[in-house]
């Protein structure tokens, strides 16, 4: 039996979001024979798009060169990811991580879609011995109700993040009326 340090660091009584089994139920044999107990973190990947977006534009130094061109720029991001997100970072087990990303393949999903622990339930299924399996049929409908959310949430991001490499961004929560004025005329 092998773990890792999010399965040794949970709670005695943590369950996943996904699939709801508990830490002793979610071992998964490995290719070498050994069962391994995990636990990884689950983020919405949407939130990966505003620096991709960046350093595409900018390379890797993109934080400090936007940054510079754009004083507060980093604290405008934050602000993109946390409105566009569906859900927050959180732990799921190994094996839900994995059907995710099975799923994700099977949908063709966009690069930054992801799927919300509490909507896996509809399509990850417990079998025997508490292996999990994909309903197709359950994941095709969960997926097509999500998809018009992501693109909606991706529409959002994009237009931010378009809007902040041109310079227009606000640097508080508020919108000074300066800078709506000045957007309004270009």
């Amino acid at each position: 039996m092998r773990t890792n340090r999010l399965f040794d660091t949970a709670e005695a009584i943590w369950s996943c979001p996904s699939c709801r089994r508990y830490k002793k139920e979610i071992g998964s044999k490995r290719v070498d024979g050994t069962v391994l107990f995990a636990v990884v973190r689950h983020h919405d990947h949407i939130r990966d798009y505003p620096p991709d977006y960046f350093r595409k534009r900018l390379g890797k130094d993109w934080a400090r060169l936007l940054e510079e061109r754009s004083p507060g720029a980093w604290a405008f991001i934050d602000r993109i990811q946390a409105f566009t997100i569906s859900f927050s970072h959180t732990r799921i087990c190994q094996p839900c991580n994995h059907m995710e990303h099975e799923a994700k393949i099977i949908t063709k999903a966009p690069k930054y879609f992801s799927f919300p622990p509490q909507a896996m339930r509809e399509f990850v299924t417990i079998g025997h011995a508490t292996c999990l399996s994909l309903n197709r049929p359950a994941l095709k409908a969960t997926y097509s109700r999500l998809l018009p959310d992501y693109q909606m949430r991706f529409n959002v991001a994009d237009q931010f993040v378009r809007n902040l490499e041109r310079g227009m961004f606000w640097a508080d929560y508020s919108i000074p009326r300066e800078r709506l004025r000045d957007s309004a005329h270009n």
